[in-house]
């Protein structure tokens, strides 16, 4: 595992440590920008997926020539394309799990919002070699 210094958690560090805590919103979403802008080298035509844990992820800023090369996936996603690729056996019974233990997790899906190509290319990266159900979302 690697842990990369950004510019963004060095600034929240620093006013953190003045005594301004006030809540950073999309800290970590601002980060892993930062990260994929300056030191992830995509090739032509490739794109990085960005998980989100972010309610609101509608609202996350993304500069707009970065825009068409992340791919921002919630954790409903993320469960649901491991589901479907048969990695585990229930998205559902993993938020029951959740909400049992006192968090309320999103359950907002972006990734339906792309086409069935980018879908199966995401479920490939999380180590499917096919969809169970030929790219079709779960029901």
């Amino acid at each position: 595992m690697h842990i990369a210094p950004t510019n963004a958690f060095a600034a929240f560090a620093r006013d953190y440590e003045a005594g301004l805590t006030e809540r950073e919103p999309d800290l970590g979403e601002r980060s892993a920008i930062e990260y994929a802008r300056h030191h992830v080298h995509l090739g032509p035509g490739e794109r990085a997926v960005l998980l989100s844990e972010d309610r609101k992820v509608t609202g996350l800023r993304i500069a707009r020539e970065e825009s068409p090369r992340a791919i921002i996936i919630t954790m409903r996603d993320f469960l649901l394309t491991l589901e479907r690729i048969g990695r585990i056996n229930s998205a559902d019974a993993i938020y029951d799990a959740v909400v049992e233990a006192g968090r309320t997790p999103s359950r907002r899906e972006l990734l339906d919002q792309h086409d069935p190509m980018l879908r199966d290319a995401v479920a490939r990266l999380l180590g499917g070699t096919e969809p169970r159900d030929g790219g079709q979302p779960p029901a």
